[in-house]
């Protein structure tokens, strides 16, 4: 129950703190007074933040993953020291090598390909770091829909505090004394 707990907040205060930070340009003078220019302009606003707040926080989660996948899953080679030496063809194709993984992470499950690159000794290494075969799975098409839902969090965030920066301020009142 606790580990469970622990993921929850693992990624959402990140997405809590991103969302946050990506409102906050609707605080720049112009920006603001056009988004307060109307209720619609004001919606299209809270929208248009929200979907940028969800692509960029989209896109940190899934390359974050491709390269932990990459770091924790590339073959060592043990030599007679008993150092751990990466292999060559991984370290000069690292960056290929995360690219191509990255993008299986974002493309959604129904349009994935097996490669996308058309570097064969890519694709290659990269079905050993991370097998294709995983991402037929079921179990991965609900793991794509759980991240998608937690970076939903960081466009709710953002969209709740463009909302907030763009509200009409009330005139104060002021209560008149008695005397």
């Amino acid at each position: 129950m606790l580990d469970t707990i622990g993921i929850i907040l693992s990624a959402t205060i990140p997405n809590f703190i991103l969302g946050i930070l990506l409102a906050l340009p609707v605080l720049i003078p112009p920006l603001r007074r056009l988004s307060r220019r109307s209720a619609r302009a004001r919606r299209v606003t809270i929208l248009v933040f929200g979907l940028l707040s969800l692509m960029i926080s989209f896109a940190v989660w899934t390359r974050s993953i491709a390269e932990l996948i990459y770091a924790f899953n590339r073959p060592f080679l043990s030599s007679n020291t008993l150092e751990f030496t990466e292999h060559t063809e991984y370290r000069e194709n690292r960056r290929a090598i995360v690219n191509e993984i990255w993008m299986r992470r974002v493309v959604p499950p129904p349009w994935r390909r097996s490669c996308y690159t058309s570097q064969e000794t890519v694709c290659h290494l990269a079905d050993y770091v991370a097998p294709a075969a995983e991402m037929d799975d079921s179990s991965y098409q609900t793991g794509y829909l759980h991240i998608l839902g937690v970076n939903l969090i960081s466009a709710l965030t953002t969209g709740a505090f463009v909302w907030l920066f763009t509200r009409q301020r009330r005139p104060a009142t002021h209560a008149r004394s008695g005397t």
